[in-house]
């Protein structure tokens, strides 16, 4: 990557890599080509079932797309990379905080669907549980963490293919491993190809081609895991001290050598990160909205369950594939790969192997990334509806209504994620500056601006939390969180320098202060509802329930069908 790497005689060359990333994404494209004909020629479908499709999906249908839309390129960099530092206990941790959001998601999306049949994210509900005051700042959150989580994914298809070339092409031996002008061109095409691909086919048919691409990418993502990792575990450098490193990266893991970082190989150690882990994906996937999405997207609450726990058994096995993988490399290539570059340690493998071999990682890598960037652009979509449908339709009355011109409803909403997210994904992820963006450090810094509000929100569910006691909460979330990072703990860099650390340094996620913040912020914010929410409970405060269902709907004859069918088995 940067350093030198094992001696490969045989590299990606860049036409492949192009290759191989534009056909994988020419396969999606022309799916979504057929479906999208079929769905423009429905007389029935409207801008609505666009963003949802809504009471559409099995149990099948959800469980691979659980699986796809979290199953991001970030795992082929995050997860060796944890598996090093922390050893079994950290890949126990970031396998469960996976999980966890799932698991949520199926026991409260029920709930969801029977309050609001015709909701599309989390931002309906908050809107009539709380307010806008609430929601704006909900939904921002959401919009930060979306755009950060789609820079992550431009940035990982882009290292992943560079780590995969000749090194002499795209790296500058004599400036420290610097990306070269030819490095630089080769990640710009690739990050330009999947954003704009993953767009159009989304903007085709919206969320019901996003869930058929997901079903295809779900099924080729687990089967093309399974055979790069089993082809990786193949690899054998000969090199010394390979039990040595394999006894210690199977017992506590390495430690985190960084200035920021929590210091020595230790179970503590270990474990700590396996709580933030825990804690900080477990809050940023629940404001993911594309998830959200699929709580409406099921044809009932039984599939909803079912999907979820299909998701989940889909996810576990794909963890600990490139969680052994980044121990399998570490004991083959330990001295090239750390203390600087624990987060290619799976690509150190894949060098090893035949050109084959490296073009099957490139194309499970484009639809990785290829699944999680079109779920979020979706999902940034569905967040726009309310403001388009309420403010520009109902009050501010600029556009025509969804009844008479879906399509421009439809339009707006996907140019208006492609200004709020793609363009600033894009432009991040592609800089030229001296220093590597890290796409740990990316998601550290979206963990913690959702571990700000998550609490609040889902305490919402309690009928007898006021909508300003939540607004309270809120603040106090984000008001820790900066504090702490501010301040530090334990002797580290304040001023928010272990946030994001330097680039020789690992991330910021495995430093004292972090696993404060995301132990503190999550309880302060919800410490921080119930007092602000005691004038409120002491009164007999309770919120009367969600508007009727016919006054919220777009499609209001659709409504005893739905709504009735809900309530019944909720």
């Amino acid at each position: 990557v940067y350093v030198a790497r094992t001696m490969s005689a045989d590299y990606v060359s860049q036409g492949g890599a192009y290759g191989a990333v534009y056909g994988t994404l020419a396969v999606f494209l022309c799916i979504s080509l057929a479906i999208g004909y079929r769905f423009l020629r429905s007389a029935t479908q409207d801008a609505d079932q666009y963003l949802t499709a809504r009471n559409s999906q099995g149990i099948v249908s959800l469980s691979l797309s659980f699986f796809a839309s979290g199953a991001g390129a970030w795992v082929l960099f995050t997860v060796p990379e944890a598996s090093i530092i922390g050893g079994p206990a950290a890949l126990a941790g970031y396998t469960l905080s996976t999980l966890v959001p799932i698991a949520i998601f199926g026991w409260i999306g029920p709930i969801m669907r029977k309050h609001l049949p015709f909701g599309c994210t989390f931002s309906d509900y908050v809107q009539l549980r709380y307010g806008s005051l609430v929601n704006v700042y909900c939904t921002l959150v959401s919009l930060l963490y979306l755009c950060l989580y789609l820079t992550a994914e431009f940035s990982a298809i882009g290292d992943a293919v560079l780590a995969l070339c000749d090194p002499a092409d795209v790296y500058d031996a004599t400036a420290a491993g610097r990306v070269t002008d030819k490095g630089h061109r080769l990640k710009l095409g690739l990050v330009l190809g999947v954003s704009l691909c993953t767009l159009l086919y989304t903007a085709i048919a919206g969320l019901p081609v996003s869930l058929v691409t997901d079903k295809v990418q779900g099924v080729g993502i687990f089967l093309f895991t399974f055979l790069v990792c089993i082809a990786a575990f193949t690899a054998d450098s000969g090199a010394d001290g390979r039990s040595d490193r394999w006894e210690e990266v199977t017992t506590t893991g390495t430690g985190d050598p960084s200035p920021t970082g929590a210091g020595g190989s230790t179970y503590g150690n270990s474990f700590k990160m396996a709580f933030i882990l825990i804690s900080a994906v477990t809050c940023a996937n629940m404001m993911h909205s594309g998830f959200q999405q699929r709580v409406w997207a099921a044809e009932d609450q039984a599939k909803l369950r079912k999907g979820a726990i299909g998701g989940i058994l889909l996810t576990i096995p794909l963890m600990v594939l490139y969680g052994v993988v980044g121990m399998v490399s570490y004991r083959e290539y330990g001295p090239f790969l750390f203390p600087q570059f624990p987060s290619f340690a799976g690509f150190y493998a894949l060098n090893e192997l035949n050109v084959g071999w490296q073009v099957c990682a490139v194309i499970l890598t484009t639809m990785m990334v290829a699944s999680s960037a079109d779920t979020i652009q979706t999902g940034v979509a569905a967040i726009f509806k309310p403001f388009t449908t309420y403010v520009l339709v109902r009050d501010w009355k600029v556009l025509p209504s969804e009844a008479d011109a879906p399509r421009t409803i439809v339009a707006l909403n996907f140019v208006l994620a492609a200004v709020v997210v793609n363009v600033p994904a894009i432009v991040i992820s592609t800089h030229r500056g001296d220093a590597h963006l890290s796409v740990l450090s990316l998601f550290v810094l979206a963990d913690l601006v959702c571990a700000t509000c998550v609490v609040p929100v889902l305490m919402g569910l309690n009928d007898r939390i006021h909508p300003s006691a939540a607004a309270a909460g809120c603040l106090a979330g984000a008001g820790t969180a900066l504090l702490i990072y501010g301040l530090a703990v334990d002797g580290e860099p304040d001023d928010f320098k272990t946030l994001i650390p330097d680039i020789a340094g690992v991330s910021g996620l495995y430093a004292d202060t972090s696993i404060v913040a995301f132990l503190v912020t999550p309880l302060a914010s919800g410490l921080a509802t119930l007092a602000a929410n005691i004038p409120w409970f002491r009164s007999g405060y309770r919120f009367e329930g969600y508007p009727p269902v016919a006054a919220e709907s777009p499609r209001a004859g659709d409504v005893d069908k739905i709504s009735g069918a809900e309530v019944t088995t909720a």
